[in-house]
């Protein structure tokens, strides 16, 4: 068995931080669950902009944590792949959000049906140490 170089309390300190940071998350979604398509867009590109900000410190931490990994590996690996993602997700929110139209039988005329996508809360995504940084936002 590995040794576990934290105590009970410093995983308790972790937990309570996680369980946090879900609440502010909830919160905000009670507060706005339906956020537009230009904010959700506006949300994405001040993340790129903080990540593309930070790149420097983020590459740093992430070769302090893997023990001395390339720059390189770094950006081609977590950061670049991040940044396609968001590129991805901004120039198809508007397409992914659109009512889906659906058949209306012709007892129901001239009626017209469709579905309309709507987020059910939030999820937390917790990964393992050895996968990507960034893998909840490009997958």
């Amino acid at each position: 068995m590995a040794n576990n170089l934290y105590s009970t309390a410093d995983d308790q300190q972790e937990i309570t931080l996680v369980d946090d940071a879900l609440l502010m998350q909830k919160e905000a979604f009670v507060n706005d669950p339906y956020l537009t398509a230009q904010t959700r867009i506006d949300d994405l590109v001040k993340l790129k902009t903080a990540i593309l900000t930070h790149q420097e410190a983020l590459i740093s931490a992430m070769s302090k944590d893997f023990g001395c990994r390339s720059v390189d590996d770094s950006k081609m690996g977590d950061l670049m792949p991040t940044i396609l993602g968001i590129n991805y997700a901004i120039k198809h929110i508007k397409k992914w959000m659109k009512p889906s139209k659906r058949h209306v039988g012709i007892l129901f005329q001239p009626a017209k049906a469709y579905v309309m996508y709507r987020p059910l809360g939030v999820v937390g995504i917790i990964t393992p140490g050895i996968t990507h940084y960034f893998y909840p936002l490009v997958h």
